[in-house]
């Protein structure tokens, strides 16, 4: 059986590509993994892609380059400065991928077991398959999904045009979407999508909250902890900054060490950022943000 993946990037994020695709391949079963990584004509450099190609030539996988045309997004806004441009590549990659189904993913994320569970999930008819965003979904308790992560019909996807009801949305608010393409694909799949398990988009903001707060309960808050499949690390913190106070950076160390950019962590270090580091812990694991409001958070906001 083949397992479809697909992912967006650039040199900028080549390192967090093989990290995401080391852990996928390192807890995959006996399936092949076909990884179809999307990039622009200059964005990815022929060295990257040949180290990647090398990397993980001894593994079942195979990995399939292919150049997306990105004069669809250039003159596109985004109000967020941590969204890079490539993750909306995945709108028009969608079309270009020769296979009935695949799984997106963004590369701030980590896989811990076999992805076969997600793959194999069914959609009931459905366009796409995603995880509920935990703030502006779960907690809100709407229908909004976080689009780091999609099981996507390609039968249906393409079929129904839903691409070009993307770029189209995404053009006629250009400037006015806080979360540029996963705005957008909220609004023209709205009612077309069906939830999965939170286990397979596990969003950092999980440690900042209870269970309570998320519609959900603390039983399952410590499971989503501890026993997830899929890591996002969303937000502009990553596990690769100094500044990433959560126990499941050890996680992304675990893949980055095993490549070339294993000594391209935690270049943020300095005095600022280890008092930023102290707020973030003294509000994490000491709860303190619940006993004094705000405080503590707004001030490690001020250190960024």
């Amino acid at each position: 059986m083949d397992i479809n993946i697909t992912m967006s990037t650039d040199d900028n994020y080549c390192m967090h590509a093989s990290s995401l695709i080391m852990s996928i391949v390192e807890n995959a079963g006996e399936d092949y993994y076909k990884f179809y990584i999307f990039h622009s004509e200059t964005g990815l450099s022929k060295k990257n892609i040949n180290y990647l190609k090398s990397y993980f030539k001894d593994y079942n996988c195979s990995l399939i380059f292919k150049t997306i045309d990105t004069d669809v997004f250039s003159d596109m806004k985004c109000t967020i400065s941590h969204v890079n441009e490539v993750s909306s590549y995945r709108i028009a990659s969608l079309n270009m991928i020769p296979e009935d189904k695949v799984i997106y993913l963004d590369l701030d994320m980590i896989v811990l077991s076999d992805i076969k569970e997600l793959f194999n999930f069914n959609l009931r008819g459905l366009p796409i398959g995603a995880v509920q965003d935990y703030i502006f979904g779960l907690s809100k308790k709407k229908s909004y999904f976080n689009a780091g992560m999609l099981l996507v019909d390609l039968k249906k996807w393409k079929s129904e045009g839903y691409s070009k009801k993307v770029i189209d949305y995404l053009y006629e608010n250009d400037g006015m979407l806080s979360f540029m393409d996963q705005d957008a694909l909220n609004y023209v799949l709205k009612d077309k999508w069906i939830k999965l398990p939170l286990k397979f988009n596990r969003q950092k903001i999980i440690y900042e909250l209870r269970g309570g707060d998320m519609g959900i309960t603390e039983e399952l808050r410590k499971e989503l902890i501890n026993k997830p499949v899929i890591i996002h690390y969303t937000g502009p913190i990553k596990p690769w900054h100094f500044r990433y106070v959560f126990p499941d950076k050890k996680k992304y160390l675990k893949y980055i060490r095993k490549t070339k950019w294993k000594n391209e962590i935690n270049k943020d270090f300095s005095f600022k950022n280890c008092l930023f580091f102290l707020c973030r812990y003294m509000t994490y694991v000491l709860m303190l943000r619940r006993k004094f409001g705000d405080k503590l958070y707004t001030a490690s906001k001020i250190l960024r």
